[in-house]
């Protein structure tokens, strides 16, 4: 198998507004890979250009020009998720909003590495704490959050179904 490193053989590009039918295309093909679709609440396409278009940031991960990834942080998001989420804290706040990788890619810790570069931007970015979700089932997401300092404060039903609360110090 071969080791994929971010920045070596995966490329990491900021995507911008004219990435957006490239990067929903890539949610469905991912979705309908999905064995357990219950893990994973489709984005809306908003959901991408708010963070792209307000401080936030939308990674694509590309092996031989092959988009394989994403990761999307949402800067100060909008009052109704702070609420949805049942945050109280809210201040220089982030969250990891969705994190896809292709299946053919998945158990490289992918996740992992793209979580730290996303932890200095946050740290560049003054945040205070980054907020994340998943299915309590998805155990290999979950674990790797763990793993990297998030603490679970919540289980609530959310995104279609039950959802872990994760939220980590980003500094």
């Amino acid at each position: 198998m071969i080791n994929y490193i971010i920045n070596e053989n995966i490329k990491l590009k900021k995507s911008t507004i004219n990435d957006i039918k490239n990067i929903m295309k890539f949610q469905e093909e991912i979705i309908n890979d999905m064995e357990n679709k219950e893990f994973f609440k489709p984005l809306m396409e908003e959901e991408f250009t708010y963070p792209i278009m307000n401080n936030g940031i939308v990674y694509l991960l590309y092996f031989e020009n092959e988009i394989i990834g994403i990761f999307v942080l949402t800067i100060n998001p909008k009052e109704d998720i702070i609420k949805e989420y049942q945050l109280e804290d809210t201040i220089n706040i982030a969250i990891l909003d969705s994190v896809m990788i292709k299946r053919e890619f998945r158990g490289s810790k992918l996740q992992l590495q793209g979580m730290k570069i996303i932890d200095n931007d946050c740290k560049k970015l003054n945040i205070d704490k980054i907020v994340a979700t998943v299915h309590p089932n998805n155990k290999y997401s979950l674990n790797n959050l763990l793993k990297d300092n998030y603490k679970i404060i919540n289980t609530i039903n959310i995104h279609g179904g039950i959802r872990n609360i994760l939220i980590k110090a980003a500094k």
